[in-house]
């Protein structure tokens, strides 16, 4: 296991992560923006008063770090986070579901019991 831990580092020594993309961008993964992001889209920031979503170019203008990003990188950012949170938001609605057929199953069972003889 040590000789598998310091082939790891001797790579990674030689073989640095790269700081920006091929489009020239940041790095996105643990990137400021990135946190940044998805503060913004758990506050709600990405909504207008009127309830309206906000273009990805608005968005993109709230903060200066996102300015260092193309438009189309923020974009589908903004949609990953949005399909997040609707995955997140299915997840539960099934556990709900799950819990709810087990709970009628259980008062279903208890049902169908006699009642206990008393002699």
């Amino acid at each position: 296991m040590i000789l598998a831990r310091e082939a790891y580092e001797n790579f990674m020594a030689r073989h640095p992560r790269p700081t920006h993309n091929n489009r020239g961008e940041p790095r996105w993964a643990g990137s400021e923006a990135e946190k940044c992001l998805k503060q913004d889209m758990q506050e709600g920031k990405h909504f207008k008063s009127n309830g309206d979503r906000l273009t990805p170019a608005e968005f993109r203008c709230l903060r200066p770090v996102y300015q260092e990003y193309l438009l189309s990188t923020i974009r589908s950012h903004i949609d990953q986070e949005i399909r997040l949170k609707n995955y997140h938001n299915f997840l539960e609605l099934e556990e709900k579901k799950k819990e709810d057929l087990q709970k009628k199953a259980i008062a279903r069972a208890r049902k169908r019991q006699p009642p206990p003889k008393n002699d």
